[in-house]
């Protein structure tokens, strides 16, 4: 096309063979989030425990628990969002 200035694009999926992860810039979004599903896992093990001695298993507050972790955009959990 004559004037016109052609600027490659990509069409299909970005596979990069080595590629091995990203950068963030939301670290330490990243390791909160981590450390909290570990937390409420951490909760749920100790739940479990707990029941067989006895107690109440608090399910309806862990699966909220796990909700509010979850609900977190994936892009961000990952961290690869930007801020």
């Amino acid at each position: 096309m004559a004037g016109k200035v052609a600027i490659p694009t990509w069409d299909t999926e970005m596979y990069l063979e080595y590629h091995r992860g990203v950068y963030t810039t939301q670290a330490m979004h990243k390791k909160n989030m981590r450390d909290s599903e570990e937390e409420v896992l951490n909760a749920e093990k100790f739940s479990s425990l707990a029941w067989l001695f006895g107690a109440k298993y608090p399910g309806d507050e862990l699966t909220e628990d796990w909700k509010k972790v979850c609900s977190t955009s994936s892009t961000i959990w990952r961290g690869s969002g930007l801020a």
